[in-house]
């Protein structure tokens, strides 16, 4: 966001659905920590976006669904709706997380209902 070869995540989904014409599936979509919430929202947004401008984007992957240690640096990465402790034993629900997974949920489950039932 913000460079100035930017373009909207919804944008990109239609020119790959216009290419491939296939149903569409985002994977591996997430986000470190306190933004995690906040990128949810926006993503799934652009999947609706995308969605009512004729794209085909029939699922999206929230990745990953647990912390875990950094790739390179085994540093502890959180990230996951199941938010782990330091030394990965105990896991724990990351609550905001959850509140946006079931916020957008509803979200798609209305535009779902709309096409189907339409606008009445």
């Amino acid at each position: 966001l913000g460079h100035m070869k930017h373009t909207a995540l919804h944008m990109q989904l239609m020119q790959i659905q216009q290419r491939y014409q296939r149903p569409l599936l985002l994977s591996e979509t997430g986000a470190e920590a306190d933004s995690a919430p906040g990128w949810l929202g926006m993503v799934c947004a652009e999947v609706r976006q995308a969605n009512v401008h004729g794209a085909n984007v029939c699922g999206n992957c929230l990745y990953p669904v647990t912390d875990y240690p950094g790739w390179d640096d085994n540093r502890h990465v959180a990230t996951g709706l199941l938010r782990l402790d330091r030394r990965y034993r105990k896991r724990y629900v990351r609550t905001t997380l959850l509140d946006e997974l079931s916020l957008q949920q509803s979200f798609f489950n209305d535009a779902r209902r709309i096409e189907r039932d339409g606008a009445s």
